[in-house]
């Protein structure tokens, strides 16, 4: 028995560049349209001020200490309850 692949239709007309399915190029009026849209937008963000952003950063370093913490701990516990208390043979 003989494999044989099946035969591909030539392709009529060149291969477009890739482009996302049903995504359509906009005229530059439009694109202009859309960035002065962007940028109004843009002025619109409330931006944390740098004591809030030290304040954050302080709390997401301190909870993430106490985690590394905690789970290095339950490791421990685990790991002294595996060769003290019930060793494996």
């Amino acid at each position: 028995m003989t494999l044989v692949a099946p035969e591909t239709p030539e392709l009529s007309t060149p291969i477009a560049p890739a482009v996302a399915e049903g995504a359509v190029a906009l005229p530059p009026a439009t694109q202009q349209a859309w960035l002065n849209a962007l940028g109004q937008e843009w002025g619109k963000i409330t931006w944390p001020t740098r004591w809030q952003l030290l304040n954050q950063l302080l709390v997401v370093l301190v909870v993430v200490a106490l985690f590394s913490t905690l789970v290095w701990a339950i490791d421990q516990a685990l790991r002294w309850v595996l060769l003290y208390v019930a060793p494996v043979t």
